[in-house]
């Protein structure tokens, strides 16, 4: 009798050990075909919007969590000296295949005194280039809770606009964050400039 009281007892205890092996394994294979995925959206972009004419450029950043394998998005939002301003990061992020949107919740720190922390959200349109099998970014919008209307942008990649100044400028290193910013508020009226980011 407590034989098989015993084997019932130890065959549960089997079988949830069991489920949940398989849901962290389901869990982890899904994240990593997930990663595979998007790991063409890895990396440092510049994001430009045509509203903040106090901080109209962002240097941002796709990366994927060592922790749980999902994607993170953060940045810094710099004001018209190549100052950073504001940083931010996704406390939530979900990408929707079907519509090739990017959706997310920040949360906003302020590197300057007199500023407040705040939260929003916002979403990032997406395409795929079948040629070099990688995912683009087409445009998007962001906003912070309590303000009346979205910020529209556009991101480019950190190597390309690099390119397009003729610069070999490493986006880890600060310092050349800073330049890229700089060079881009020069010129930041220019055609040039207007065309690369298809801002108005």
């Amino acid at each position: 009798m407590f034989s098989e009281i015993a084997n019932r007892f130890w065959g549960f205890v089997a079988g949830i050990l069991s489920s949940v092996i398989a849901s962290y394994v389901y869990a982890w294979w899904q994240t990593r075909a997930r990663r595979h995925k998007y790991k063409s959206l890895e990396g440092v972009w510049i994001e430009a919007n045509s509203l903040l004419e106090d901080r109209p450029f962002a240097i941002c950043q796709f990366f994927f969590a060592p922790s749980d394998g999902g994607l993170r998005f953060e940045g810094y939002s710099y004001d018209n000296n190549a100052n950073p301003y504001y940083k931010w990061w996704s406390i939530v992020l979900h990408i929707d295949d079907d519509l090739r949107r990017l959706s997310y919740i920040y949360e906003t720190h302020p590197v300057v005194e007199n500023l407040k922390k705040d939260e929003g959200f916002g979403c990032i349109f997406l395409n795929f280039d079948t040629a070099k099998a990688t995912w683009n970014i087409e445009n998007g919008y962001f906003m912070d809770l309590g303000e009346a209307k979205p910020r529209f942008s556009r991101m480019q990649r950190f190597e390309d606009v690099a390119k397009l100044f003729k610069r070999d400028l490493n986006s880890a290193e600060e310092a050349d964050r800073r330049l890229i910013i700089q060079e881009l508020l020069y010129r930041k009226d220019t055609n040039e400039i207007i065309e690369l980011f298809g801002l108005q």
